[in-house]
């Protein structure tokens, strides 16, 4: 009788330390991840290998309702949009960044970004995406799928043989870096409106030797587009602007 007694005490104690080992372990990892995570303006992020993923949104970032993806961080270029932490001392660690908001409904998304991991958008259901780049070959595209409604460009739209309905649409404001198809096909950003909506005015572009001297309807930039007025755009049309430049 004793002896079970005792079997079952040893049983007891080492079910308890397995448990316990078990839990430090993913304390130990918790602690290491938030260690990794660091701060810069309205977007948390995870740095690796030099490289950026953009992981979450700051308290700040949190009351925006729209948001730009930037190109680099601290020097490092942002490469990656959500990220999987994979502990190799056990493969019961494993953690999907997700971003989330309940304010954010546009987030613009540029050429920069190569990969966006599983359930990125999970936990922004209402958030649509510019995509701001001539291509869509991800690396590891499988956070795409949650996205409520991506706007692309017309080319991208017809190469990839979209038709509506379908979450993938082409927007309709379209804004050209007016110098060069070499840098994204020629195109700076993109934006949807609804009808007798105003334009949201976009950060100014940048280019080495020049200075930026506004938006225009024209790439002769003789009128200068206001961002006070509301363009009239046809159902199927595109409105675009261009970028104008001063040699410095």
């Amino acid at each position: 009788m004793k002896e079970k007694i005792f079997k079952v005490i040893v049983f007891v104690l080492a079910l308890a330390l397995g448990v316990g080992v078990f839990f430090l372990v993913i304390n130990t990892c918790q602690a290491a991840r938030a260690n990794r995570i660091k701060e810069s303006g309205f977007f948390e992020y995870i740095v690796d290998n030099d490289e950026v993923a953009i992981i979450g949104f700051t308290s700040s970032g949190q009351q925006q309702e729209t948001l730009e993806i930037p190109r680099e961080i601290d020097g490092k270029p942002v490469k990656h949009i959500g990220y999987r932490d994979f502990e190799e001392t056990t493969v019961m660690v494993v953690h999907y960044h997700r971003l989330e908001s309940e304010n954010l409904k546009k987030l613009y998304v540029y050429d920069n970004i190569r990969n966006i991991h599983l359930d990125a958008f999970a936990d922004l259901p209402e958030v649509s995406v510019m995509w701001c780049a001539d291509t869509f070959e991800l690396s590891n595209p499988s956070g795409v799928d949650d996205i409520t409604r991506i706007f692309v460009y017309e080319p991208v739209y017809e190469s990839l043989g979209l038709k509506e309905p379908n979450r993938f649409s082409v927007a309709n404001i379209v804004f050209m870096n007016n110098y060069s198809d070499e840098v994204n096909g020629g195109y700076y950003r993109l934006d949807n409106v609804e009808e007798d909506e105003k334009i949201p005015e976009p950060p100014d572009p940048e280019r080495e030797g020049y200075e930026f001297t506004g938006w225009y309807t024209e790439p002769e930039c003789e009128n200068l587009w206001s961002f006070n007025e509301t363009p009239v755009i046809e159902e199927g049309e595109e409105f675009r602007l261009y970028a104008g430049w001063h040699k410095s």
